[in-house]
């Protein structure tokens, strides 16, 4: 989604990988609730779920003018082609941590 998006051909493209993006976008939310859930404590489960909601609304207010901003300096490809940087960095690292042998069969 996010190299159609960089690299779009026209509008309709646009409107494709909005659509592939809003996929695992609207999956976030109920996937990390059920993973909150299933990973604390009852005691723990409000104030973790608060930080979740936290965290969500402090990039939700950052990203989209420190976006606007870089915008100005790089064009819009180079700055979506540039989301995919943390995207792959961030899967080696959770691929690495939680996709071994020994934590899916615990």
């Amino acid at each position: 989604g996010i190299i159609i998006l960089a690299l779009p051909l026209n509008f309709y493209a646009v409107i494709v990988a909005m659509i592939l993006l809003g996929i695992p976008h609207g999956a976030i939310y109920p996937m990390s609730t059920i993973m909150i859930s299933r990973g604390t404590d009852i005691k723990e489960r409000n104030a973790v779920n608060s930080y979740f909601v936290a965290f969500g609304n402090i990039i939700a207010i950052v990203v989209p003018p420190l976006f606007g901003y870089l915008l100005s300096y790089f064009g819009f490809r180079l700055l979506i082609a540039s989301l995919s940087i943390p995207v792959v960095f961030f899967y080696i690292l959770f691929r690495k941590r939680y996709f071994n042998e020994k934590f899916l069969y615990r």
